[in-house]
């Protein structure tokens, strides 16, 4: 018995199955901002109502001066984020109460800083209205409009991760965010060497080996 689980623990070991994607959610199920903030003239804040109904917290963001402001996003969303390169980006959002003025273009752009830079690309390409939308973009160097050696250096140090929130030309507008998710590409499954198969070969005759003799 103790030979078999020797076994099959050396072949998980081994045969390494594959690490899971790596994720970065946000829902603000637990009431608060959990570090998210709001920068250039706007104040954040958790309230019901989202798309999961009334009882549903989301991020509410009034515009309280003019300025382009944007929700920075938690401690969590910084640091070396390399690991999604490609990966898949979601946010569901809406407009409860509209300013005057136009709207502006270019509400629910993604900002990455890092390496000396700021980049943004373009994630909501539809305006907020007052029903729950849900938009999605997959993170790329092309996405950006940099090269892959520029969209890697941001990505191994970045700053401060951010979305345009900004939707209308004049100060008052009210917006919201929710279920934002930032979803990897899982890495592929590390093979069995062939060292890795001759040990679990000789596990398994000793294993018989003991059987007989017993």
């Amino acid at each position: 018995m103790y030979l078999k689980a020797v076994a099959v623990c050396a072949a998980l070991t081994l045969a390494g199955a594959g690490a899971q994607a790596m994720t970065l959610t946000e829902n603000f199920n637990d009431g608060t901002l959990n570090g998210f903030g709001v920068i250039n003239g706007g104040a954040g804040s958790v309230i019901n109502g989202g798309p999961g109904g009334a009882s549903d917290p989301y991020l509410s963001v009034v515009d309280t001066a003019s300025g382009f402001m944007a929700v920075t996003f938690g401690p969590e969303w910084v640091g070396d984020l390399s690991a999604f390169d490609g990966a898949a980006f979601s946010v569901d959002y809406i407009q409860t109460a509209q300013a005057a003025g136009g709207y502006i273009e270019s509400f629910g752009q993604l900002l990455l800083t890092g390496a000396g830079r700021t980049i943004g690309a373009d994630v909501i390409l539809n305006d907020p209205t007052a029903t729950w939308q849900s938009a999605s973009a997959t993170l790329t160097a092309s996405l950006f409009g940099v090269s892959q050696s520029i969209w890697e250096d941001v990505l191994a140090d970045v700053t401060e991760f951010a979305i345009r929130a900004e939707s209308w030309s004049n100060p008052s507008e009210t917006v919201g965010f929710d279920n934002f998710s930032l979803v990897g590409t899982a890495p592929p499954a590390v093979p069995l060497p062939a060292g890795g198969v001759l040990l679990l070969t000789g596990l398994g005759a000793l294993g018989l080996w003991r059987r007989r003799r017993t």
